[in-house]
């Protein structure tokens, strides 16, 4: 995937919270997946990649949390 490909819906409609994403890092999230399945067959990676992404987009989503965090880096 290049970066400057949207991502794909499929990933969108199995994870309604990429798009609090901001949109590179969506995209980064789509890749980081596809390359995760095309190279382990083992599911602990792939729920850990996923569950790690879903805490970052609940961050986004979250005003506060996005404000502290901008503040911080």
């Amino acid at each position: 995937m290049q970066h400057d490909e949207p991502v794909p819906d499929t990933v969108a409609e199995a994870f309604p919270w990429v798009h609090s994403l901001p949109a590179e890092d969506a995209r980064e999230f789509a890749a980081e997946l596809a390359e995760a399945l095309r190279t382990t067959t083992s599911i602990a990676p792939h729920l850990q990649l996923i569950t790690e992404w879903r805490h970052t987009a609940e961050v986004h989503a979250d005003p506060e949390l996005a404000r502290d965090l901008d503040q911080t880096g």
